[in-house]
């Protein structure tokens, strides 16, 4: 390595250690802060709320807030596309729980520091800018390049103890309604146990021809929804991996050395709904016909 590029190693180690420490101290005394061993996905920083709504908290998901520290003297600074966008079928969205924190000081003359000021925004706030000249990406280079002296909209001012409250705000705001939004699409997605949702009162002991138990009966249904709810949903969780899969040998993970499909392949979870359906719509029709008889 020549010297001027150790030099260059040493002064980029000292930029990420100065970010790293401010960012740590805005942080600490209102999240907890889960060590890593290396950079994840611009995760400088994975932090936790200490405490949540206790009716989304109860949800089994991960509610984790992702802050990337930066720290400059010049007016540039780059992030990697892929920290801040993820993938789905509608297209490249901002990644909720992404957040870039920038520590920009103001160096006078002898190289004395005259102001030191602090930016941050979040994922979907770094995207709306991406129509301004001073915010531009470029997906194919994996870069989103931002003019930090033109962010003054997300200066932080303040006191330390007043900066931190902004950002804690900001956080906490942002992180609820992602919160709220995995809330709806969980409720919506994940399979429901059906004896958490017991039959109304009305129908228990309401029988119809042939002393047919249509509470009972209705129940059968709900269980058999659940089975085949289970397994599509096993099934749908195996095709996702493959699909975003990109090592073409684990492939070989669906089947045994005989070529023949293991308990958790492809194939034995789409013949197992498809028995299960095939069950399910024979008790839904036989229920079908006996519930008509109540209206």
């Amino acid at each position: 390595m020549s010297k001027e590029n150790l030099k260059i190693g040493i002064e980029n180690d000292r930029k990420r250690d100065i970010g790293e420490a401010r960012t740590y101290e805005l942080l600490v005394e209102d999240f907890t802060i889960l060590s890593r061993s290396v950079d994840w996905d611009g995760t400088d920083f994975l932090i936790e709320r200490f405490d949540t709504n206790k009716h989304i908290n109860q949800l089994d998901y991960p509610r984790f807030g992702r802050i990337q520290s930066k720290y400059r003297t010049s007016d540039h600074v780059e992030i990697k596309y892929s920290y801040m966008y993820e993938t789905l079928f509608l297209g490249d969205i901002p990644r909720p729980d992404f957040f870039l924190m920038i520590h920009h000081d103001e160096i006078g003359e002898s190289n004395v520091i005259k102001k030191r000021n602090l930016y941050f925004l979040t994922s979907e706030e770094i995207h709306n800018l991406l129509t301004e000249d001073y915010v531009k990406s470029n997906k194919s280079k994996n870069i989103i390049s931002i003019s930090i002296t033109k962010l003054g909209q997300y200066l932080i001012e303040g006191t330390h103890d007043e900066r931190r409250a902004s950002i804690f705000k900001k956080i906490t705001a942002q992180l609820d309604a992602y919160d709220e939004n995995i809330k709806l699409a969980y409720e919506k997605v994940m399979v429901l146990d059906p004896d958490n949702y017991p039959i109304d009162e009305q129908f228990e002991g309401c029988f119809v021809e042939d002393d047919y138990n249509i509470a009972e009966n209705y129940k059968i249904v709900k269980k058999k929804a659940f089975e085949v709810s289970k397994n599509v949903l096993n099934l749908s969780f195996n095709l996702r991996f493959l699909i975003t899969e990109r090592d073409p040998r684990t492939f070989y993970t669906f089947i045994d050395n005989e070529g023949n499909p293991n308990s958790e392949t492809l194939q034995s979870f789409g013949e197992k709904v498809a028995s299960d359906m095939k069950e399910f719509i024979h008790v839904l029709q036989e229920f079908s016909d006996k519930a008509k008889k109540l209206s």
